[in-house]
C-alpha cells in the first residue's frame, strides 16, 4: 500500500507535469488529455484551478464533461457555456448525474424553462 508521502509525491509530479504543460502545451492537447477516460482526479482538479487553462472555453467544456471535475468549478463554468453547447450537455448521456441536474437548471434559467 502506498504511503501518504508516496501519494503526495505522485500528486506533486502531476502538478509539475501540468505546470510544464502550461508552458509547452496548447489547449487542444489539454482538451485531449481531459477526454481520456482514466485521467487521474488530481490532474483534472489542477487543470480546473489552473489560471491559464480554466479560462479557455474548450477546456471548460471538457472539464464539465469530466467526472473528476470539482463541482464548484463546474458550477462556475456552466453560466459561461454557450446555449447550443449547454443543450448538448443536457442531451448527452455522459455527464455525471449531479452535473446534468445543474446543467438542466442553467438551461431552464436561460431559456425560461423551454428547451
Amino acid at each position: 500500500m502506498e504511503t501518504s508521502d508516496g501519494t503526495k509525491a505522485r500528486a506533486l509530479r502531476f502538478v509539475v507535469l501540468v505546470d510544464v504543460m502550461s508552458f509547452f502545451a496548447d489547449f487542444a492537447q489539454v482538451v485531449r488529455i481531459l477526454w481520456r477516460t482514466h485521467v487521474p482526479a488530481h490532474v483534472v482538479v489542477t487543470l480546473a484551478e489552473h489560471p491559464k487553462w480554466s479560462v479557455r472555453y474548450a477546456v471548460r467544456l471538457a472539464l464539465i464533461r469530466t467526472p473528476h471535475s470539482p463541482l464548484a468549478s463546474v458550477l462556475r463554468f456552466l453560466p459561461k457555456i454557450m446555449l447550443p453547447d449547454l443543450r448538448d450537455l443536457v442531451r448527452g448521456g455522459t455527464l455525471p448525474a449531479q452535473v446534468r441536474e445543474h446543467a438542466k437548471r442553467e438551461l431552464a434559467r436561460r431559456t425560461g424553462g423551454a428547451r
